[in-house]
């Protein structure tokens, strides 16, 4: 597999850097060229990566000028994980034909894959203009200024998704976020409960929502956003750490303590859980335990001082 990315990414090297000739071709090579292109979307489709990529070798050479053709090769590198590669053959892509919306728009994802957002939103807003009310593009748009950090533009974004495709998951949820982000609460805490709405699946939303009641002290409709969120993922750490803070400010220290434990066992190293643990011991005089948990914390809090990538990073509560 890895030979083969690499004689494609050679080739269109080789093939970007000649002259475009653009020339009728016959019936029959578009035919085929067709087929080529279904016999690799076919391939993707049942996770034949290394046929995709073998065939998306032997298509390029045929047809060099096939913008479909280039396009294809690049999400089969993508999947390949060579997204060196598959940026090159998308670019190839646009080349060949910059009317395409699609070149942009799988450009983009390989770019949002690889961290590269401004050349991602860059990429998108290309697409929007050629196909403006694609919900799906605002969304990655939306995304991709969150990264850069432009939380405003992203709520925009995210907005006017919405009015194209009010029902798509995960649209209102990112509206939350870049709301919560603004430091817009109850705008966020709306979001979330429109996704939940739209997306009653999707525990997120559940537990966002949570956070915010129990930040507002509306500690009753908290417990059950949390208990919701981990009806839908047992395992998931927020819900029970979440639940299990609402808990202890309830005046429940044992049943606090069996949510807490839950998501230390889910979440080992993180310092919030088992400083709420201490707290809740406390609460029932068991000095001896909450002790541990403060020794435990503090140890967490050394370490993770010095590996601070492996602190409490990507906890959303």
């Amino acid at each position: 597999m890895g030979r083969a990315g690499l004689r494609i990414a050679a080739q269109i090297a080789a093939l970007s850097a000649a002259t475009l000739v653009i020339c009728a071709a016959p019936i029959y090579a578009q035919s085929s060229a067709e087929s080529f292109a279904a016999k690799i979307r076919s391939e993707l489709a049942r996770g034949q990566l290394e046929a995709a990529l073998r065939d998306a070798q032997l298509a390029v050479e045929d047809y060099p000028h096939s913008s479909l053709l280039f396009r294809l090769t690049g999400m089969a590198l993508d999947r390949a994980g060579q997204s060196a590669g598959a940026r090159s053959a998308l670019r190839r892509a646009i080349a060949l034909d910059p009317g395409m919306p699609k070149n942009y728009f799988d450009l983009a994802l390989v770019d949002l894959d690889a961290n590269r957002y401004s050349d991602a939103a860059a990429e998108i807003k290309t697409f929007l203009a050629l196909e403006p009310n694609s919900a799906q593009a605002h969304l990655l748009l939306g995304r991709a200024d969150e990264k850069l950090g432009d939380a405003s533009g992203a709520a925009d974004q995210y907005k006017a998704a919405i009015v194209l495709a009010p029902q798509m998951p995960l649209v209102h949820y990112a509206l939350g976020l870049a709301e919560e982000h603004e430091g817009k609460l109850e705008e966020a805490l709306a979001a979330y409960e429109r996704e939940i709405v739209y997306n009653p699946g999707f525990d997120g939303a559940y537990w966002h929502a949570g956070r915010i009641d129990r930040e507002e002290g509306r500690l009753a409709q908290s417990e059950k956003f949390y208990k919701r969120a981990i009806h839908l993922n047992p395992d998931g750490f927020e819900g029970h750490y979440g639940l299990g803070v609402v808990l202890l400010s309830e005046h429940k220290p044992k049943e606090a303590i069996a949510q807490l434990n839950r998501a230390v066992a889910i979440r080992l190293t993180d310092v919030r859980a088992h400083q709420a643990l201490a707290k809740a011991y406390h609460a029932l005089e068991e000095f001896g335990d909450e002790q541990r948990e403060l020794l435990i914390a503090e140890k967490l809090r050394e370490t993770q001082a010095t590996e601070p990538e492996k602190g409490n990073a990507g906890n959303g509560d």
